[in-house]
């Protein structure tokens, strides 16, 4: 997805969280945003309120 490797330039950054993702592309949805970095991401870290997502390499 193009809103996480921006994201990512823009941040300098290979984690984010489902407040900062929803935040940078304007989203409310809680799940919408779980699905779209679910779908955009290597891995989570935690699970839960606090989890992270880890971004894959720009390459």
């Amino acid at each position: 997805m193009r809103a996480i490797k921006d994201q990512q330039l823009i941040f300098g950054r290979n984690e984010i969280t489902n407040a900062e993702f929803r935040w940078f592309v304007g989203l409310e949805s809680r799940k919408v945003a779980h699905k779209l970095l679910k779908e955009g991401c290597v891995n989570v870290i935690a699970r839960g309120k606090y989890s992270k997502y880890i971004l894959s390499d720009l390459g």
